[in-house]
């Protein structure tokens, strides 16, 4: 058994999760988040609050890219969509 197929077999969230992100938004996430999770663990002495920010943002993109799903896009599809539960309202006023 992989080493691959070891971490999706104990890593129990992934299980029911359904991909919402394309390919290439999955690697460039991925990429990204390892960017910040390194820039993250090289500057903690010297920065330790912006570091955390970078290393939370980067997990968060890491996992975005591993699991292949985004909470964030669920919600603008479920919006652009025409969802009843959500009502856009726009008023215009002007001045003469």
């Amino acid at each position: 058994m992989s080493i691959i197929e070891k971490i999706k077999e104990n890593c129990s969230l992934m299980k029911d999760v359904k991909a919402n992100i394309g390919a290439s938004e999955r690697v460039l996430s991925t990429f990204s988040g390892g960017i910040l999770l390194t820039s993250g663990i090289r500057k903690i002495a010297s920065h330790p609050r912006r570091s955390l920010l970078a290393l939370v943002t980067g997990g968060a993109l890491i996992w975005r890219g591993i699991s292949g799903y985004c909470p964030a896009k669920k919600y603008i599809e479920k919006y652009e969509e025409g969802d009843p539960e959500y009502k856009v309202i726009e008023h215009y006023y002007y001045k003469k």
